[in-house]
């Protein structure tokens, strides 16, 4: 049979037990969820571009968790592919290219005529990155692989006319 102090040690020991317990749990779900947040998003090609002839498949970040996430953590894009973000409601934009692992050309349009570009912008692993502005409102982004924009020779007012599939 335990003893008064047996007892109130084994009770002390218990609940130290539940809280390290449920600590660990804790601290292995926020590990889980980082590692999941880290793995690249895949969407289907739902617009397309054309621009100087050549035709651009777009991937359309629709929500803010998509938008959020956009291209962060793929290794490469193609120079046929980009992803496209509608800014509802319009207004000036920022972009950072923190968890990125190659460098895009970003593309603001306002009406389907170009405000800016942001050519090259570099990837960044830092906690603290760049950010990039469109200086001017805009209702719609591109980012493309960077080089892709002078590649197709695009300037600040060319059009680009988007078809949604």
């Amino acid at each position: 049979m335990l003893t008064a102090t047996q007892k109130k040690y084994w009770k002390i020991s218990a609940n130290n037990a539940f809280c390290i317990v449920t600590l660990v749990s804790g601290l292995l779900l926020l590990i889980i969820q980082a590692q999941i947040e880290k793995q690249p998003q895949s969407l289907p090609v739902s617009a397309k571009a054309q621009i100087s002839g050549q035709e651009i498949e777009l991937e359309v970040a629709q929500t803010a968790q998509q938008q959020s996430l956009g291209l962060m953590y793929r290794g490469e894009l193609s120079q046929t592919r980009g992803m496209l973000y509608t800014i509802d409601p319009p207004r000036p934009v920022k972009v950072s290219m923190q968890n990125m692992h190659f460098p895009v050309d970003v593309v603001y349009l306002q009406n389907g005529q170009i405000a800016a570009i942001q050519v090259e912008a570099k990837p960044c692993d830092a906690i603290a990155c760049p950010t990039y502005s469109s200086k001017s409102t805009v209702d719609q982004m591109i980012q493309l692989r960077g080089g892709t924009t002078a590649t197709l020779g695009l300037e600040v007012g060319d059009r680009v006319p988007i078809q949604f599939l």
